[in-house]
């Protein structure tokens, strides 16, 4: 309550700002600079090439091109990668995938 009253006071002199972690909010600020014709949502590209809207870079700065967010790590994505640098072997990590771990 106390950072939703701390944005709403920053908004009214004209300071975008947004609590993280609160995804309606961010919303709800992109849909007020939408309005104001401030475009910050962003595409990206996900795991099996379906796109996805995100949050994008609010800050433009005219030498500096921002980035576009990318997309979390499909499930299991780095699973292998993870179990090997534990010190699991690809024996263990065959017989993790037969027992159902993963």
């Amino acid at each position: 309550a106390i950072a939703i009253d701390v944005v709403r006071r920053l908004s009214v002199i004209g300071v975008i700002a947004i609590v993280i972690g609160q995804y309606a909010i961010a919303i709800s600020v992109v849909s007020y600079r939408r309005r104001r014709g401030i475009g910050v949502i962003a595409i990206v590209i996900g795991q099996y090439a379906i796109a996805i809207s995100v949050v994008g870079n609010p800050i433009r700065l005219s030498a500096t091109p921002t980035e576009t967010a990318v997309v979390a790590p499909a499930l299991g994505q780095h699973t292998e990668e993870v179990l090997l640098e534990a010190g699991f072997t690809w024996e263990d990590i065959e017989q993790l995938r037969a027992d159902g771990a993963y």
